[in-house]
């Protein structure tokens, strides 16, 4: 009776052993991981919330990373739509100030001069893809780089290459942003008002007179109206960008909010609490310690020693 009596003991300790010995290694994989489970089934009834909640941070982690490209995008396309609304406004000011000292002779050399720097302009690249080339992004939107190429190639209006897609962004689950912007709205009436100030030029000998005829200034003050419009046309897009610099700002925040949100739901649902783990590391160490206890004083108890 003894012998079975002391084999059921020992059975019954070894298995407190193998108990002890699992609950420490759980709470050691907790501990070292600081995750509740290191498999979505550990986390039984929660692990479709769980899922739900890694797939809708993941979502809006992209929509961030979306967000924050586009910002470098938008403020590359401010740049380059600010420089042709500085040069819209320096060609007015050439021909005010040309009207208004009566000589014409230097106009042609800063036309020249904004004709290069409007060209490199609507032909900005970022990523490696023009800016506005609307949909065509490996083409240049506009193919003249001087006077000449503008005034020796037809209508202004060929020289425009860009496409007629407006890109556009989705940085949340609402409506896509409208964010692009195309060559010809941006410049087209700017490059028609040089060409025909070239046209003039060239129609009269190649450059305006000093001091200048009558001709001469009744051309230039018409010119001055059709280049004030390009200019107010150019503030349209140039405005439009900001708004759309805002939306993305605003989405971008709004994003880092929701994501902060969800980060902390999801630390609820799969981090472990770490004093309480470390109190199961003891506490497991503690019992793995006296199952080997019993079991070894068990291994040594004999029918002799019962006998004593």
């Amino acid at each position: 009776m003894t012998r079975i009596a002391t084999s059921s003991a020992q059975q019954s300790a070894l298995a407190d052993i193998m108990r002890a010995q699992r609950e420490l290694n759980s709470a050691q994989r907790q501990l070292s991981s600081g995750k509740k489970a290191d498999q979505l089934k550990g986390y039984g009834g929660e692990a479709e919330a769980l899922t739900a909640t890694r797939a809708v941070l993941a979502r809006e982690t992209s929509y961030i990373e979306a967000s924050k490209r586009l910002q470098a995008r938008l403020d590359v396309q401010a740049l380059a739509i600010s420089q042709v609304s500085d040069i819209a406004s320096e060609l007015r000011q050439s021909l005010t100030e040309a009207l208004g000292l009566d000589d014409g002779r230097t106009l042609m050399a800063r036309m020249e001069d904004l004709v290069s720097r409007g060209s490199a302009a609507l032909n900005t690249q970022f990523a490696g893809e023009y800016l506005f080339g609307g949909g065509r992004g490996d083409v240049p939107p506009f193919t003249a780089n001087s006077l000449s190429d503008l005034a020796g190639a037809g209508p202004v209006t060929g020289m425009f290459q860009n496409g007629s897609i407006r890109s556009t962004a989705k940085l949340d689950d609402g409506q896509p942003h409208q964010t692009g912007v195309l060559a010809d709205e941006l410049g087209q009436a700017l490059m028609e008002s040089l060409d025909r100030i070239k046209d003039f030029a060239d129609a009269n000998g190649g450059d305006f007179s000093d001091p200048l005829t009558a001709a001469e200034r009744t051309f230039l003050t018409n010119e001055i109206v059709s280049v004030s419009a390009a200019f107010d046309s150019i503030s349209m897009v140039e405005a439009r960008n900001g708004m759309a610099q805002n939306q993305v700002d605003r989405a971008a925040e709004s994003g880092e909010s929701r994501k902060m949100a969800l980060e902390g739901l999801l630390s609820d649902l799969e981090d472990a609490d770490m004093a309480a783990v470390a109190t199961r590391v003891q506490q497991a160490k503690l019992a793995l310690e006296a199952s080997a206890q019993v079991f070894s004083m068990l291994s040594r108890t004999s029918l002799l020693d019962f006998l004593r």
